[in-house]
């Protein structure tokens, strides 16, 4: 599955293979590319005809899953707004940041992990959003509600 950038405003850069590249409009994104936005840059991704993210000045993500029904981006640092159309049983859209994990099955969320700031914010504009730790489920947060918690040093997290 591929996704394209459908806007871009400011610079960005896409990672693909261990490659950085520019970015233009309709850039392809796959699974495992790495997105990068500059200082006063954003950059909107289409994945299908309702289900997108867009990406905040000065963030990093990393497109970790992209296939048929199943997509986990993880957000390095930055802010990640998302749409996802409503999903199937099977089917499920998830941003991990750090330890925490927000999944969706059709709704409209962002999920922001400031570079100075030891906090990571999910906040549900709407539908619902399961907030968890691993196997534990943290928070079911619905429309307005957010979930802001202490980071935890995840292994391997240089972020």
């Amino acid at each position: 599955m591929l996704g394209w950038v459908s806007l871009l405003a400011g610079s960005a850069t896409l990672e693909h293979d261990g490659v950085p590249g520019a970015l233009t409009l309709d850039s392809p994104v796959q699974e495992g590319d790495v997105l990068r936005t500059g200082p006063n840059a954003s950059l909107h991704v289409v994945l299908t005809a309702e289900t997108g993210f867009a990406l905040a000045a000065d963030s990093e993500l990393r497109v970790a899953r992209l296939r048929c029904g199943e997509t986990e981006l993880a957000l390095a640092h930055g802010r990640v707004s998302n749409r996802v159309q409503k999903l199937g049983e099977r089917e499920r859209y998830q941003v991990m940041s750090a330890d925490l994990t927000a999944s969706v099955r059709g709704t409209r969320f962002w999920v922001a992990r400031p570079l100075a700031e030891p906090q990571i914010t999910v906040f549900v504009a709407e539908g619902r959003v399961d907030v968890s730790r691993g196997d534990t489920l943290l928070s079911s947060l619905t429309a307005g509600q957010s979930f802001p918690a202490a980071r935890s040093a995840a292994p391997g997290d240089t972020h």
